[in-house]
């Protein structure tokens, strides 16, 4: 196995836990919800830094699970910044503020790195 040691023995150690504190919905002429921005207590310039320096992708888990019908999302980080996107175009099941989005395997390069 070749690999690079910062990330194969420490990438699976850490399990991050993000909590939406706003959402925006999007309604099409009809009314109902076409897709949903959901705003998350952690971005690009916290724990998710390796979408900017390493185009990483990073796929969270709702904690609850839901049977609720999947809508078009995306997942931002806490600041106005148009580059602060965690994910786009997942289906995701619409969220409550307060409801939690797990990233499982980001112990490399992520939280101490985050961490001042």
């Amino acid at each position: 196995v070749i690999a690079e040691p910062g990330r194969y023995f420490v990438c699976s150690a850490f399990t991050l836990a993000t909590n939406i504190h706003s959402k925006r919905e999007i309604r099409s002429p009809d009314g109902n919800i076409s897709s949903v921005m959901y705003y998350i207590n952690d971005g690009v310039y916290g724990s998710f830094n390796a979408k900017l320096y390493e185009d990483a992708v990073f796929h969270g888990v709702p904690l609850e699970t839901s049977k609720a019908k999947l809508l078009p999302s995306s997942i931002w980080g806490p600041t106005c910044d148009g580059i602060d996107k965690v994910e786009e175009n997942v289906l995701l099941p619409l969220m409550e503020l307060g409801s939690w989005i797990i990233y499982p395997n980001l112990g490399a390069y992520s939280v101490p790195v985050a961490s001042p």
